[in-house]
């Protein structure tokens, strides 16, 4: 894929809430495929949620992200499912995030308990995943608890694998720059 895909974040506190406005520019003639649809749970399993972000805190410094979670490293948890946005070739894509204050960490797989230690954070930073379809993962349109959103499918089940090495989308990151601002969050022990 010719470059570039470009990433313009704008972060604001308004009130108890931090806001993160933000806009993909896929400025190449391919398609590609944010993995910044997230999930929330609900008693009955697993809803789409586009605000759905994962939080870490680094050094003093907030990193908010939206990208698929990495898969569980035991045996005994389920996936946390993912799904992914479609930006077309010269298009654009703009999200807002509404993150509650103070912050606290949200990793995949570990729940969050805020130690009640308030501290300020003085930078945070933004980044969202992307994944590139090819002939043995495409796009599909699917429902989820009500909701429309896209998967990427793998195909080799229709077609015959290939005699060589089949290549599985990789997901690549797109990196805003720090940003100077005072962060309120509840700091975490693990």
């Amino acid at each position: 894929m010719s470059e570039p895909l470009t990433l313009n974040v704008r972060f604001q506190l308004e009130g108890a809430r931090l806001v993160i406005e933000y806009t993909v520019a896929n400025d190449s003639p391919e398609e590609i495929f944010l993995t910044n649809h997230g999930v929330r749970y609900q008693p009955n399993g697993p809803v789409p949620d586009r605000n759905q972000a994962w939080v870490f805190f680094e050094s003093g410094v907030v990193h908010v992200t939206q990208r698929r979670p990495d898969r569980p490293q035991d045996g005994f948890r389920q996936p946390v499912p993912h799904f992914v946005t479609p930006v077309k070739p010269r298009g654009r894509f703009r999200q807002e995030l509404t993150l509650p204050l103070p912050l606290v960490e949200v990793r995949p797989y570990r729940e969050e308990k805020a130690s009640g230690a308030r501290r300020v954070y003085p930078s945070v930073f933004f980044s969202v995943g992307f994944e590139r379809a090819n002939r043995w993962f495409v796009p599909a349109e699917i429902e989820r608890a009500g909701h429309r959103v896209w998967v990427l499918r793998s195909r080799l089940k229709e077609k015959p694998p290939p005699s060589g090495p089949v290549e599985i989308p990789e997901e690549e990151f797109l990196i805003s720059e720090k940003v100077a601002i005072d962060l309120p969050v509840l700091e975490t022990r693990w």
